[in-house]
């Protein structure tokens, strides 16, 4: 018998680790992908209302 690490414990480390790495991997994306959805979000709330939605300030501007 190998005195080595058991290959059930390794097995449970890797998965461990593949875990963490999926979790930041998934944080990562949703702080890249959120603001981009709220400002698609935001522009359409706009125009839906008959607004003009400002680029340069992010606010919608309503005719007067």
């Amino acid at each position: 018998m190998d005195p080595g690490i058991s290959p059930h414990f390794r097995r449970e480390a890797v998965l461990m680790l593949l875990f963490a790495v999926a979790a930041l991997v998934v944080g990562v994306l949703a702080a890249l992908v959120v603001p981009e959805v709220r400002e698609f979000f935001a522009q359409d709330r706009c125009l839906d209302r008959g607004g003009a939605f400002n680029q340069v300030t992010h606010r919608c501007e309503m005719p007067k």
